[in-house]
């Protein structure tokens, strides 16, 4: 590619992706930060340079088609050639991938077609979703999203599934939502666990949803499995209330072990008065005695 400086750099060229509906173009202000939970395939490139102008055609191919798994950005370097140095673009284009949880950005080295670019960038996006191979690897699924709540939304996800690997959707989902959301996902072939979740589906793939790990909450997902549809009904569920409102209370429960803001989301749902009460003791006693006197 070109080289930074030698007359081009700081030549005016207006940008290449103006107006591309699935390229970010990025600047200091919304370049992706350290706390990122999507994956970002950034280009740093300038606008006079030769290689750059035969790249942005194939780059705007590999932006719509990652569409949904990966974000896709590029820097102007003519706008903003100190975030360009900052990250040690020396030449252009200079193509990057920044991964969640990854501390430095990754550099790509291979070939500039649209595909090795796009299957590059989705073998990157790193997956929280745990593989489901026994009715005991469900139990513990499951115990992550009940009382103790490791899973602060109390929903646990399961994908039944034929195919081998895990798509590329459902990694970056379970990345977008780790510690909220339990991903999960088992081969349709795997009796035992599928029997547990309802059975052998109509059709594959099938995503089960299940709050506070009761299979009896079990739900279906009708949706799309597209990334849009996908995540508006995960970021229904996010904040855990959702899940707190659907649990089947039981005397016996230990609520001890419930955090403090499900305890008021069962108290709040219940219509349960609670006078006085400050600490989660309280709410916990309150809740048994409602339950045990009904009142």
């Amino acid at each position: 590619g070109a080289r930074m400086g030698g007359g081009g750099w700081g030549q005016q060229g207006g940008s290449l992706y103006m107006g591309d509906p699935n390229v970010i173009e990025l600047s200091p202000s919304d370049f992706p930060s350290q706390g990122e939970k999507w994956t970002y395939l950034v280009e740093f490139y300038a606008p006079w340079c030769g290689h750059c102008q035969q790249l942005a055609p194939k780059y705007k191919q590999v932006a719509a088609s990652l569409k949904g798994n990966v974000k896709v950005g590029a820097v102007n370097c003519d706008d903003f050639g100190d975030l360009c140095s900052q990250y040690g673009v020396k030449g252009f284009p200079t193509i990057k991938a920044i991964i969640p949880g990854q501390a430095s950005p990754k550099e790509y080295r291979g070939d500039r077609s649209a595909k090795a670019l796009s299957d590059w960038a989705l073998s990157l996006i790193p997956s929280s979703v745990q593989k489901l191979k026994s009715a005991q690897d469900l139990d513990q699924l499951l115990k992550s999203c009940s009382e103790g709540r490791k899973v602060t939304s109390g929903l646990c996800a399961v994908l039944i599934t034929d195919k081998p690997t895990t798509s590329p959707l459902y990694k970056a989902l379970s990345t977008l939502y780790a510690g909220k959301i339990a991903f999960s996902e088992v081969q349709a072939s795997s009796k035992a666990v599928v029997e547990r979740l309802g059975g052998h589906p109509d059709k594959l793939p099938s995503l089960k949803l299940v709050c506070n790990g009761d299979l009896q909450l079990l739900e279906q997902y009708q949706g799309e499995m597209k990334s849009g549809p996908l995540t508006s009904m995960f970021s229904s569920y996010e904040n855990g209330r959702k899940c707190a409102s659907a649990i089947r209370l039981d005397p016996s429960m230990d609520f001890s072990k419930f955090k403090p803001s499900i305890l008021k989301q069962i108290i709040k749902d219940k219509g349960i008065e609670c006078k006085g009460c400050s600490e989660k003791a309280d709410f916990a006693n309150r809740i048994r005695e409602w339950l045990t006197t009904g009142s």
